[in-house]
């Protein structure tokens, strides 16, 4: 029964501890990073157990129906590698096609638009739903070879684009979670958190391999057209239309509130609009 227990209790944390809903609560942030930091220890403490389960049962000192037990934990693992977090992945040199061919988006759809090395580029929003973040490699007009990272936040309907560098690399950036609606990042070579929202660490700094920001936009697709004729459209995996959302989205995670000291000393900053801030 221990054995179990702790089988269950190291796959409920390789499943769920970096489930974003763990963001509504103070520490919730802290617990899904030490979740990502030690995935795989508790993913080989639970296996660890649950085999030694099987090696009581196998060598006859327990009966066969203790392996019942050990089904919850084969549900935690497979909640963990079909989750929205596994599912999300990043692309690498993307493909990109002309406004003439783009017929997997619609002037209604709405796309994040930007410049880069001369070039104007349009990213469908269900495209970036599936891949929210896009690394891509342009030598552009002036023949200079030069690095894009754009990172995508669905659910805050925010996107942060910098140059890169060559020591960024996608296979070293892990999709973690997205708890407070941000898509939060982990560089495995650097073990380095980034907050796709802000574009810095958590830390409030400028993550390893990147340079500076570019200014994104969004915008209906025909808007986009209008202001960039020539723009290259980033195409879908496979060059069909994904079924993800097209349009802006409401949040979906609730935020982790923030007590504010009732000091009558504390002085703030007060915005005269039409509704006072």
């Amino acid at each position: 029964m221990l054995l179990i227990l702790l089988a269950t209790l190291a796959a409920a944390a390789f499943g769920y501890g970096m489930d974003a809903r763990w963001g509504a609560y103070a520490h919730g942030l802290d617990y899904i990073v030490l979740a990502r930091k030690f995935q795989w220890l508790t993913a080989a403490l639970s296996i660890i157990f649950c085999v030694a389960t099987i090696f009581l049962v196998a060598s006859g000192k327990r009966r066969v129906w203790w392996l019942i037990g050990l089904l919850p934990v084969l549900l935690l693992f497979f909640h963990r590698f079909s989750g929205p977090a596994a599912n999300a992945s990043v692309q690498e040199n993307p493909i990109f096609v002309t406004v003439e061919h783009a017929s997997f988006v619609k002037d209604t759809d709405w796309v994040v638009g930007l410049t880069f090395n001369s070039t104007s580029y349009a990213y469908p929003f269900s495209t970036l739903f599936d891949t929210p973040v896009v690394l891509q490699v342009d030598r552009g007009k002036d023949n200079h070879l030069k690095r894009l990272l754009l990172m995508w936040s669905p659910y805050a309907n925010r996107a942060t684009a910098f140059l890169a560098k060559a020591e960024l690399r996608p296979r070293s950036l892990d999709i973690v979670s997205t708890p407070a609606n941000a898509t939060l990042l982990y560089n495995t070579r650097r073990g380095e958190f980034i907050n796709a929202v802000t574009g810095q660490t958590l830390q409030g700094g400028l993550p390893q391999g990147f340079i500076s920001p570019i200014q994104t936009f969004k915008m209906p697709f025909g808007d986009w057209k209008a202001l960039h004729p020539d723009t290259q459209v980033l195409s879908p995996p496979g060059g069909q239309r994904s079924e993800s959302p097209s349009v802006p989205v409401a949040p979906l995670m609730k935020m982790a509130q923030q007590k504010v000291p009732a000091d009558p000393d504390r002085r703030i900053l007060l915005i005269a609009a039409t509704q006072p801030t």
